[in-house]
């Protein structure tokens, strides 16, 4: 196989940035010099004087230009091709996606498991210090129109420990149409984990464990459809970076402030100085009505304003809340975004005063709290 054809293969079977495409073709223009070169150099050996170049310096220079080839074929390996399940739940735009790459945070894990003629295969991670998101193709199986696929039970480990997980099967179409399956008949099940301790997740060894294969009836119970548990195992890529504020600024006319905020690529911590402030919660069920005290907890963050002035409805999953300890005012709300936001374009956050509309909050239901410029 010549090298020119090596480069072909390599640019059909990725998506390769301009970038990479140029190096692969200076590197192709390097060997076909010095193939040339070494051509002429044997079409000399009649002429009474000759330039000579030595076989040591010809093969150096040829080492010299695989050696560039391989160093092409290395980064046209690690460019990521992007599950669209992960693109289109995160609204990843371009630029997002290079600085997820750059940065570290995003992956391709590639490892895949195959029980009962159904391979799953891990195709991408994303992964700051306190959550992963994951996308996983399932290949080989099934379901009817607008019957929802989903695993039995799903385990996983995080260097040996099992951490909170929850997932689903990516939904292409509309809620009333749902479209499970993709062109080429594969499924995408995504899926995120979080940090159950301070450790963190970047840099550790994961195991993933999903067993039986099937659907979810209109009582979301579980409908049998294949037996079978696969495994896989890979070691989870990610970045510790994060991005903080000092805010120090209270909550409209409460006596609640925030005193800092972190954001990553995946999560939104927010620390808080709040007055502890018992109140009585009730809920009801069979056994009748149910009451408890607990402390009052922040008001409800709707999202962000942004410098351009528009507003960026966040949908937010506490992953984590409450005092730090049993006898300090300091209080810590860690949640996973729905979406990549740079801190450096957020104005201020939006809360939405009690009693508020939570979804479509009026404007004077809402409440701001300026970031530092």
């Amino acid at each position: 196989m010549t090298e020119r054809e090596k480069i072909e293969i390599l640019q059909k079977k990725a998506e390769i940035p301009e970038v990479v495409r140029k190096k692969m073709q200076l590197a192709y223009g390097q060997i076909r010099q010095e193939k040339r070169m070494h051509e002429e150099i044997e079409g000399q050996k009649n002429e009474r004087r000759k330039t000579v170049v030595s076989k040591k310096k010809v093969a150096i220079i040829l080492a010299a230009a695989t050696l560039s080839l391989a160093t092409v074929s290395v980064a046209a390996g690690v460019y990521i091709r992007w599950s669209d399940g992960l693109k289109e739940k995160l609204q990843l735009t371009k630029a997002q996606e290079e600085e997820l790459e750059e940065t570290g945070a995003a992956e391709s894990a590639g490892v895949s498991c195959t029980s009962q003629g159904i391979t799953v295969t891990a195709l991408q991670s994303i992964t700051d210090h306190n959550f992963s998101q994951l996308a996983f193709s399932v290949k080989g199986y099934s379901v009817e129109m607008k019957e929802q696929p989903e695993f039995e039970q799903i385990v996983v480990k995080v260097d040996g420990k099992e951490v909170n997980v929850s997932g689903s099967f990516r939904n292409f179409g509309e809620e009333d149409e749902p479209v499970y399956q993709k062109a080429d008949g594969t499924m995408e099940y995504l899926m995120q984990i979080d940090a159950n301790e301070k450790n963190g997740l970047a840099g550790k060894k994961i195991q993933v464990i999903l067993e039986n294969l099937g659907t979810v009836d209109k009582q979301a119970e579980f409908v049998s459809g294949v037996k079978g548990t696969w495994t896989l195992d890979w070691k989870l890529a990610g970045t510790e970076k994060e991005k903080g504020l000092s805010v120090n600024q209270t909550i409209g006319d409460t006596d609640t402030v925030v005193k800092s905020i972190e954001i990553t690529s995946l999560s939104l911590t927010i620390h808080y100085d709040m007055p502890r402030k018992k109140i009585t919660k009730q809920s009801y069920g069979d056994d009748g009505v149910t009451t408890w005290e607990t402390y009052e907890e922040p008001w409800f963050l709707y999202g962000f304003r942004m410098k351009d002035g528009t507003v960026r409805q966040m949908v937010f999953q506490s992953q984590e809340q409450g005092y730090d300890d049993e006898t300090t005012e300091a209080y810590t709300v860690q949640y996973a975004t729905d979406q990549i936001v740079e801190v450096e374009q957020i104005s201020s956050l939006l809360y939405v005063k009690p009693g508020g509309n939570l979804q479509e909050p009026e404007r004077d239901e809402l409440v701001e709290v300026r970031l530092p410029e």
